[in-house]
């Protein structure tokens, strides 16, 4: 071998030695780009993710549906609950207790508005003139109720 091959091979080692040096030199400055976290794990789409992801959606549709099936069941009640107490507030205005039949239901319409009608307490004063003429009102509310319900 000649001179200039051995400087060329020498020089070819200390270049390849220095470039090695220099990728380390950068390896080690990045440091944590190059170190997996914790919860890194390696994903692989599958058709297993997609199993899983539609009985995930599946799920959630259901328990929506149950959600909205009790907001449903929960309004009813509490409509059933208002509409309960409104015929009760009714059947007392009329003087109704109990089951109450159609024919109840006629007879103490008949029998209050006779007793407070405005034909009936004319003679007595203003403030019991008024008080007669509201309660006739409650009194044709509280039948228009039942007649809308019972179909009177």
């Amino acid at each position: 071998m000649n001179f200039l091959d051995k400087l060329f091979s020498i020089l070819g080692i200390i270049f390849a030695g220095a470039l090695a040096a220099f990728i380390l030199y950068i390896v080690i400055s990045m440091g944590d780009v190059f170190q997996p976290t914790q919860n890194s794990k390696p994903h692989f789409e599958s058709e297993d993710d997609e199993v899983e992801d539609e009985e995930k959606q599946e799920e959630e549709s259901n328990r929506q549906q149950e959600e909205s099936r009790k907001a449903d069941e929960q309004k009813q009640t509490e409509d059933n609950r208002k509409q309960q107490v409104e015929e009760n507030r009714y059947a007392q205005i009329l003087g109704l207790k109990g089951k109450i039949t159609k024919d109840e239901i006629k007879k103490a319409y008949r029998e209050q508005v006779a007793q407070y009608h405005p034909d009936k307490v004319q003679h007595l004063g203003v403030e019991l003139q008024m008080l007669a003429n509201e309660k006739t009102k409650a009194i044709i509310e509280a039948y228009d109720y039942f007649r809308n319900k019972y179909k009177l």
